[in-house]
């Protein structure tokens, strides 16, 4: 079911030299779903009360405590079916693995062979291609080369020089 139509909120100074949303063109009436600065410190004075109270802390904790052992027990339990389904999926990729390991380091994600392959790839197929702006001037991807005196031909891995670090 489609929401209703609602008129654009404007935005104007209030009172207290804060911005305030209003409806419409009706500067003078406040958009009633948006609560005012007091509102919603408020609001959060009541939300840390709760969370500093300490029944509440105690029974997250808790529950935390809780849900930390069933997912323990589960990889105890699980951990020997879910290596052989990643192991079975047919076509691996980024795509479609099922876990993901997000411990990556900036130095791994492309190595010197890549990197100049990929150049060449590019200056191959789009060699004018915007890639640099340098005092005004826009430059492409050949005007660049030309400006270094190389060419694709000329690129190796020496003249990369890349580092990992």
């Amino acid at each position: 079911m489609p929401l209703p139509a609602r008129d654009a909120a404007t935005f104007q100074f209030g009172d207290d030299g804060i911005y305030q949303a209003c409806e419409g063109n009706n500067t003078n009436a406040l958009h009633r779903e948006i609560p005012t600065l007091l509102e919603f410190y408020q609001d959060l004075n009541k939300i840390i009360k709760v969370s500093s109270d300490g029944p509440n802390k105690s029974f997250a904790f808790s529950r935390l405590q809780y849900l930390k052992a069933n997912f323990h027990m589960y990889a105890l339990v699980n951990s020997y079916q879910e290596t052989l389904d990643c192991k079975s999926v047919p076509h691996r990729d980024f795509y479609n693995v099922r876990k993901v390991d997000t411990h990556i380091h900036h130095s791994a994600c492309m190595n010197q062979k890549h990197l100049l392959r990929f150049i060449k790839q590019k200056l191959k197929k789009y060699p004018d291609d915007v890639v640099l702006s340098r005092d005004g001037i826009h430059l492409t991807l050949s005007e660049v080369f030309a400006s270094l005196n190389l060419t694709a031909y000329d690129l190796s891995i020496d003249t990369l020089d890349m580092h990992a670090s």
